[in-house]
Formats: C-alpha cells, sequence, structure tokens
C-alpha cells in the first residue's frame, strides 16, 4: 500500500497549478514580434488536467476542479496600476479536453493562501473579447525583480565558454543547438514592446524578456561539484564519512560517528521508535531474514545476507556491529530539478539523496562481481515556497565558487544537507530508501538476481523502515502481459504525457483485480517493458500535452508505431527496473558501487529503441543526458524570479519534467 506521505504527495500534485505557464506570458522572440491580439499557439510539451487545478483554500476560491493543458501564455505590464494590480495576466486552454471553466468562463485561485485572483473570459475587464477561450486577469508582477534575475543569469552564462545547448524533452535529448549569450542580448534588444488595450484607461506593455531568446540554458557549473558529487575529496573526507576499510586511503575509517557514515544517517532516522540505534538497524537488515509481504505479494528472503556483517547472527541486534557496518559513501545526489512550484506552493519537493556501495568483509574493499549491491537515502528537501526552492538551487550552485573537498565547500555542502539529514527531523524528510542488491544471496553466491526494494519511516506509527511498494513499477511477471497493455490502452493520453500514476491495484475490463504496484522487482540489465499494447487501441494522434522522447527516428517508422512505442517507451523509463536495465542500456546501477563512475544515462547516451532498434535498423534512437538536465533545471530554479510563491517565466522546467518523475 501507498504510505501516507505518498498519499499526500499525490494529493498535492493534483492541486497544482505549474509555476511557468499560468504565470509567465513571456513567449519566443518570433510570437513577441507578430501581433499580440492574435492568439498563436505556444505548444507547452508538459502541462495537462493533471497538473493543474484549483485550490480550495477558503469560500472565495473556486471548488477543486481540473483545468484542460495551456496552450498560450502571455504577460503584461499595465502603464497604469489598477486597484493596486500592476500586471495582466493572459492564458488559453486546449479545446481537447472537456472542462467546465469552458461553460462557466471564469475561475479564481487563491494565490500562496494569500492574494485571490480571479480569471476570466466573459468580457469583464480586463478580459478582452467573451468566449474567445483566452482567460485574463489582473495580477501582481515584481519586474524589477524579473530584470535583477535576468542579469545574474547573463553574468553567469558570460563566464562560461559554452557555446552548445542540449534542448530536452521530458527525460530525452531532442536535439543540440548552438548557443550565444550575445545574440540572445541581440535577439532580445531587437524586439520591440507592444501595448495593447484592455478596457477603457486600461492599457499594458508586454516587455522582452532574455527569457523570450532563450529556450533553453546549458548548466555552467561543474556538474560533479553541484549535482553528483563523487569526488574522494568529498565522498571519503575522514572529517564527514566512514569506510572501515579506509578504501580510498583517505583515513575514514575512524570515526563511525562521522556525520555521513550509514550508521550515522541510520541512526538520525530513529526516533520515537523506544529501540537503541542498534536494535533499529537490525531490524531493518531483518526485512532479508525474513519473507515480508506488501500489497498482496510475497519478498522472499535473503538469509545469507549475514555474510556482509561479521558477528551477527539475524536475530539477537546486540550481535550486530553497528560501528563498522560494511557501507562506505559513493555520492551525495543534488535532486531539486524534482521541485514543482504552483499556485499551492510546493507540490512536489526536489531530493537530496546519499547513495552508499555496499563492502566486501572477506577483502575489505568494495564488494564487485555478483556481491555489488546500493542502498540510497533519499530525502525530501526542506523548501516549501517558491523563495526557499530558488534559496536552495543557489545554495548548490555555490558550491561550484569553491575547490572540491576544501573546508569551506565541505562546510557549505553540510550546511545543505544538514536541513535533511539531521535528528529528529530525518525520519519525517525522508522519503523513502532503496536498496538495489545482487549480494545477499550470499558472499561468491549466485541464486538470486538483482533485486529492487523500498523503505519507508512508518511516520506516526512505529516509527521503523517499512517495506514498501516500488513505485510507478507493476510486478515483474506483468512486464509482457495483457493486463499491463490494457492499463496503458486504457489510461493512454497520461502515460503519453507522463501525468500517470501507477494504483495500488489494477482492475481488468474482464472484472480481474490484480496488485499493481511491485513489492519488490527482480530484474535483469537487459528487462524493459513491452506489454502487446494495440496500436489500434492508442490515440490516432499525439494528444497536445505530450513531449516528445525521440531523438532520431527512421523515415520508415509510422505514426501509429510511434505512438506505440512512445507509450510503451514512458511506461518503461519511469519504471524502476527499467530506469536501471535495457531501457536506457545500464548495467543495474547509474552509480557504480565499485568506482563511483555515473552510468551513461547521466553523462551522455544514445540508446536504441528495445523493440524497434535504431535509426539505421528502421527504428527509433533517444538520446539522455540526465546531469545535464537537471543542470539546467537547477540554474533555471536559481535565477527565475517569484512572485507570490510561484515561478515566473520557465519553459525549460516544464520541457524537462513530466509530473511523475520518480528517479
Amino acid at each position: 500500500m501507498y504510505s501516507g506521505r505518498y498519499k499526500n504527495k499525490m494529493r498535492q500534485l493534483l492541486i497544482c497549478i505549474t509555476s511557468a505557464y499560468l504565470s509567465s506570458g513571456f513567449v519566443t522572440s518570433a510570437q513577441a514580434q507578430s501581433s499580440i491580439v492574435k492568439r498563436e499557439s505556444l505548444r507547452l510539451p508538459v502541462l495537462t488536467s493533471k497538473e493543474v487545478a484549483i485550490e480550495k483554500n477558503s469560500d472565495d476560491a473556486t471548488p477543486l476542479q481540473l483545468l484542460p493543458f495551456v496552450e498560450d501564455i502571455k504577460l503584461f505590464k499595465l502603464l497604469e496600476p489598477v486597484d493596486n494590480f500592476n500586471a495582466i495576466t493572459q492564458f488559453e486552454f486546449s479545446r481537447e479536453e472537456k472542462s467546465k471553466i469552458f461553460e462557466d468562463r471564469k475561475f479564481t485561485v487563491k494565490i500562496d493562501g494569500k492574494e485571490t485572483i480571479n480569471f476570466n473570459d466573459q468580457g469583464f475587464a480586463p478580459d478582452i473579447k467573451p468566449g474567445d477561450g483566452v482567460f485574463t486577469g489582473f495580477s501582481r508582477v515584481d519586474f524589477d525583480e524579473i530584470e535583477r534575475d535576468e542579469q545574474a543569469l547573463l553574468k553567469r552564462l558570460s563566464r562560461s565558454k559554452v557555446d552548445s545547448v542540449k534542448v530536452f524533452s521530458g527525460r530525452a535529448v531532442t536535439s543540440t543547438s548552438k548557443f550565444s549569450v550575445e545574440h540572445a542580448i541581440r535577439q532580445k534588444d531587437s524586439i520591440k514592446p507592444e501595448k495593447l488595450q484592455f478596457g477603457k484607461n486600461v492599457v499594458a506593455v508586454r516587455i522582452p524578456s532574455i527569457f523570450n531568446t532563450i529556450s533553453s540554458i546549458p548548466f555552467t557549473a561543474d556538474e560533479n561539484k553541484v549535482l553528483g558529487i563523487n569526488n574522494v575529496a568529498v565522498v571519503a573526507n575522514p572529517g564527514f564519512t566512514y569506510d572501515p576499510c579506509n578504501t580510498d586511503g583517505t583515513g575514514n575509517d575512524v570515526d563511525p560517528d562521522a556525520p555521513w557514515s550509514f550508521k550515522t544517517l541510520m541512526s538520525n532516522l530513529n526516533q520515537g521508535t523506544g529501540l537503541t540505534d542498534q536494535e533499529f538497524i537490525h531490524n531493518w537488515l531483518s526485512n532479508w531474514i525474513n519473507s515480508t509481504s506488501v500489497n498482496g505479494q510475497n519478498i522472499p528472503a535473503r538469509p545469507a545476507i549475514t555474510d556482509y556483517f561479521p558477528g551477527w547472527n539475524g536475530i539477537n541486534p546486540v550481535t550486530l556491529d553497528v560501528d563498522n557496518l560494511p557501507f562506505r559513501l559513493l555520492s551525495i545526489m543534488n535532486r531539486l530539478d524534482l521541485a514543482k512550484v504552483g499556485y499551492s506552493g510546493v507540490s512536489s519537493q526536489g531530493e537530496t539523496r546519499f547513495v552508499f556501495g555496499l563492502l566486501n568483509p572477506n577483502t575489505c574493499g568494495p564488494a564487485v562481481g555478483i556481491d555489488q549491491m546500493t542502498a540510497i537515502l533519499e530525502y525530501a528537501d526542506p523548501a516549501s515556497s517558491c523563495s526557499s526552492v530558488k534559496s536552495r538551487a543557489q545554495q548548490w550552485l555555490e558550491l561550484d565558487d569553491f575547490a572540491v573537498g576544501s573546508p569551506i565547500y565541505m562546510n557549505k555542502l553540510k550546511t545543505i544537507t544538514d536541513n535533511v539529514t539531521l535528528a529528529p527531523a530525518a525520519a519525517a524528510t525522508l522519503n523513502q530508501l532503496r536498496t538495489n542488491d545482487f549480494a545477499f544471496d550470499g558472499i561468491g553466491a549466485l541464486s538470486s538476481p538483482w533485486s529492487l526494494r523500498e523503505f519507508v519511516v512508518d511516520v506516526g506509527g512505529s516509527g521503523l523502515l517499512e517495506p514498501a511498494t516500488t513505485k510507478q513499477t507493476p510486478p515483474t511477471s506483468l512486464r509482457a502481459s495483457p493486463i499491463t497493455a490494457e492499463y496503458i490502452e486504457g489510461n493512454a493520453a497520461n502515460v503519453l504525457c507522463e501525468t500517470y500514476v501507477v494504483p495500488d491495484t489494477f482492475t481488468t475490463s474482464g472484472g480481474l483485480t490484480v496488485p499493481f504496484l511491485a513489492a519488490s522487482l527482480d530484474y535483469l540489465n537487459t528487462s524493459f517493458w513491452a506489454p502487446p499494447v494495440n496500436q489500434a487501441n492508442l490515440p490516432a494522434s499525439f494528444p497536445s500535452c505530450h513531449s516528445s522522447s525521440i531523438s532520431s527516428i527512421s523515415p520508415f517508422v509510422t505514426l501509429p508505431t510511434q505512438i506505440q512505442s512512445e507509450a510503451r517507451h514512458k511506461f518503461s523509463v519511469n519504471t524502476c527496473d527499467d530506469c536501471h536495465a535495457r531501457e536506457t542500456n545500464t548495467t543495474f546501477t547509474h552509480i557504480s558501487p565499485v568506482t563511483r563512475n555515473f552510468s551513461g544515462f547521466m553523462t551522455g547516451v544514445v540508446v536504441d529503441d528495445p523493440l524497434l532498434g535504431g535509426v539505421a535498423f528502421g527504428g527509433i534512437e533517444r538520446e539522455f543526458d540526465d546531469l545535464q538536465r537537471r543542470g539546467q533545471i537547477v540554474q533555471d530554479l536559481a535565477v527565475r524570479s517569484c512572485k507570490a510563491g510561484i515561478f515566473l517565466g520557465s519553459p525549460i522546467l516544464q520541457a524537462n519534467l513530466p509530473l511523475q518523475f520518480t528517479h
């Protein structure tokens, strides 16, 4: 079953009004130069009715109601304020989806729980023409802040020597284009502000912005200092980490209570259980000693886990040596890219992750080959508003200014991580602990495949780390099942737009109800999801919310086959197992527990479609470079303007981040 925290996150997602679409109004330079009255379609590829909703915060707010996909958005600065409003926001919805707002021609939102904004398509000021599908409302925007942030962005870009930028659609790279700050500035300066009359004595102007001319911003910082920190000077630093084997020769085998040791981070989760830290960690490890059950499915025991914990008998907690747990820190990961900020505040928090690798007690070195295993503690960032998300992004980027591993670098990084790892808050901030093991069938044994598991703290209950379902992933027995095909066909638009949420259970058209979220996942590096989806049961064309993941395609691939491939791929790549397997050409782990190296998915790789093959064979290719994608988002968050809890004008955020990313 879902944890209470996960259910709450899903509820929050449904009341999110995605920031950039409903607040920006800044569009491309070509559109800015065209007639403002002309309603040109700006295809914003991610936002769908699943992402945009009206929040019921007071009697003044419209009751919870899903809104259609946003096709166009504009922001205007009033020449003279109207009732303390200094701006007009205007947006246009897709007519592909039915919605009550097309009948009502109005809705109300409560911004940040404070300010009420009314939008209408009834011809009431500032709306220009009733019934034209364009909803308009007065708003308050800090245009000076927009200018300051624009200058901050230009300063950072000018310092870099980047001359190209990758353009992302969801997780995939769709193109690489030339990049020039000077060219972007020239484009902006060539755009003339245009005025529009919104009623008697109500005149506003759409002011050009540098964001009109930059659809993608290259990440200018060092990825390994800001996004995926795997440098030995940090992850084997003797003042911050502990490795009982001193694998890297840094002398970090002294203090098992170091702030980033596995023992310390696990002990900080032990809040209100009544157990000692030794008992708490023993209880978690015991999940491999005995079989357990989640969502009606058995998780098989792997009792040979004791091979890796000398002296521990798997029964008595006293026998567990918590000062010499066989884990070393591999990487600290900045996942602020997972944050989503809308009118309702932070609807989906970013994460800070600590990735550990297993040690072999017999060799006192990294467990290799068939004995590999990783454990990842994934903490929810504390940011709860637009400004706090922006501040956290700036904190991460600031690390780029200092030598990696230097005292100032380490202290600033610890300041960032302390927000989530310190007791007593750690138990509440941990979203999940994920494990990926090929080891616990015993040292040197090859009796069990790689297995993914997920644990959450039972906050408000036992306080223990309890097994949980693996999110967005059905049982692997359904990989090629007609049941999964039926689910994809019945939810095709949401799958194609990556706005679906895999439910605990699924009931087929024949009335059969099956567990549909897995309890654990056994898999191979060749695994991928390929249920027999029928092209005839999919849409005849892509929905307007679809964001293509295809980097290259053979001219022989028909549109129905392309739609079928996209539905299959988007479902597969968002599962836990196949994000770590064939769908991304990954050999089980994105961070090697032996070398700490990142996978090609993280650093750049082109992957042939597992079913259709690559372009040379008449198929499809998809390119990934996830650290660059994450970096573009973090940099974007750091320079975007906040007003009343929302980000202004961010096509990058919307192009790079589908709703349901969990990995």
